[in-house]
């Protein structure tokens, strides 16, 4: 059994470093590096054990990587760092709609410049938001005025919405039946 050890010990690298490459940032050098650790573990067992224990091993290996790599990945997400990473909520914070839920009609400030998504800042804690359509200034007081899932909506605090008195002039407020569009339906001949 000793003539294992090495190939044993080459392949749990492999499986550390397919398990570092979900976590940092490599573009890909730790998964060459789990790949070549796969790769020596099997050419070590067929050195060491011969073309019985070598192709048994790579047996071994061409089954346990691609199921722990699925398991990684479908594990890593509800994992503390992955749920931080994917910001997922955690569900025994999320009582009463969420901590997203409470900022509505909050006043905070922008914690960036906002154009119009940016950070601001609500009772010392920052959070992701989008305006709803204006540029704010860093350090300008806002105010939540919708949450929609993930996505906070702000704008200005004390901003009001000013919508235009309705008049004849402005066509797009008259309703529909105000426009004689009977001539529409004969065909243009």
């Amino acid at each position: 059994m000793p003539f294992l050890f090495w190939p044993l010990f080459l392949l749990l690298l492999a499986i550390l470093f397919i398990g570092l490459e979900l976590m940092l940032p490599s573009g890909g050098a730790l998964s060459f590096l789990a790949a070549l650790s796969a790769i020596a573990s099997v050419v070590v067992a067929f050195m060491n054990g011969g073309p019985v224990i070598g192709t048994t091993w790579m047996g071994v290996t061409g089954l346990l990587l691609p199921v722990v790599i699925g398991l990684a990945i479908r594990w890593w997400p509800r994992t503390p760092f992955g749920k931080q990473l994917f910001n997922i909520p955690d569900p025994s914070t999320e009582s009463d709609g969420g901590p997203r839920q409470a900022l509505l009609g909050r006043r905070g400030i922008a914690a960036s410049v906002m154009i119009p998504a940016g950070r601001i800042q609500v009772d010392g804690k920052a959070w992701d938001a989008v305006t709803e359509g204006m540029p704010i200034e860093q350090g300008q007081s806002i105010e939540v005025t919708r949450v929609e899932g993930n996505r906070i909506v702000v704008r200005p605090a004390g901003h009001s919405v000013d919508r235009p008195e309705a008049t004849d002039e402005d066509i797009l407020s008259r309703p529909l039946d105000s426009f004689d569009l009977d001539g529409l339906d004969e065909p243009l001949s």
